[in-house]
């Protein structure tokens, strides 16, 4: 994820935790325990481990999430904690994630505890909340496939003699478009049979009022949405301003707007919002504040 969305994450990290690009180095290259026997220290974000077999393809990874970095006051001593979310993977098709809280000083992070959320969850954000942080997850509910839950869950996670706890959790129903309204995304990656080149073009969604407008890389779009109240969504007749703009922009918003108007259903990866179609996945990061470069 690119720096500038981080720095949404984590705008005003206190003097203790370093500014945001020292806090994501910081906690990039430090140690985790609470997830192998041993605790294993990240290079850069990751750390990979040695085959199962020798010459073998599958070995234990770990890798920190960027966009899912947060601070809190876990303790109640006036000191906010980072926390941190980790993804491990042993080569099958578990994607096992973690919440990390980490005292920060001078540079250096401390683990002072790490629990598993789930498997393959979703995570829609993290916020500090009296006395914790805040988790809002999505797990699948009766109906749903596995991989478009939409049963949303408020997890608060607190810190204790014993380590990191949860403390509460809350059922929030059904996901709906108003999980949505106010909100600001931009466009990362279509994950699809053919992936759309994206060449430094900036396109942007913003939802609010049961519709989605924003940049399409040379124009300005806009269209209405309906939603079931379980995810699956419908996107009406996409309008658009009628600027024209040199190759390979155009090119690039014909696709993004032709996908767009094909979109089934949303939900969330781990803090980035998906839009899924018929032919692949569009991959959405928060936003970047505005004058922050792209």
């Amino acid at each position: 994820m690119h720096l500038a969305v981080y720095l949404l994450s984590v705008a005003g990290a206190s003097a203790a935790l370093g500014a945001p690009e020292e806090l994501l180095r910081t906690l990039g290259n430090a140690s985790y325990s609470g997830i192998y026997e041993t605790p294993v220290a990240l290079e850069d974000g990751r750390y990979q481990g040695a085959p199962y077999i020798p010459d073998g393809a599958s070995r234990p990874t770990l890798s920190l999430v960027p966009g899912l970095i947060t601070r809190a006051d876990l303790d109640g001593d006036g000191t906010d904690e980072a926390l941190a979310v980790l993804v491990e993977s042993s080569g099958g098709t578990g994607a096992f994630v973690y919440l990390a809280a980490m005292a920060v000083d001078a540079g250096a992070a401390t683990n002072l505890g790490t629990l598993l959320l789930g498997d393959r969850i979703q995570i829609r954000r993290l916020a500090a909340v009296t006395g914790g942080v805040l988790v809002e997850t999505l797990s699948a509910g009766e109906d749903d496939a596995s991989a478009q839950p939409t049963h949303k869950v408020r997890r608060t996670f607190s810190l204790g003699a014993d380590g990191l706890r949860e403390s509460a959790a809350e059922e929030g129903g059904a996901l709906s478009l108003t999980d949505l309204d106010g909100s600001e995304w931009q466009l990362r990656e279509v994950r699809a049979a053919q992936p759309l080149n994206l060449q430094d073009v900036r396109i942007t969604a913003t939802f609010g009022d049961q519709r989605i407008a924003g940049h399409a890389g040379c124009n300005r779009y806009f269209a209405d949405l309906t939603d079931d109240g379980r995810g699956q969504i419908a996107v009406g007749p996409v309008g658009a301003t009628r600027m024209a703009c040199p190759e390979p922009q155009m090119s690039i918003e014909q696709s993004y707007l032709g996908l767009l108007a094909q979109v089934e259903w949303f939900g969330f990866g781990l803090g980035e919002l998906m839009l899924g179609t018929p032919e692949g996945v569009l991959v959405l990061d928060p936003a970047p504040p505005a004058g922050t470069a792209p």
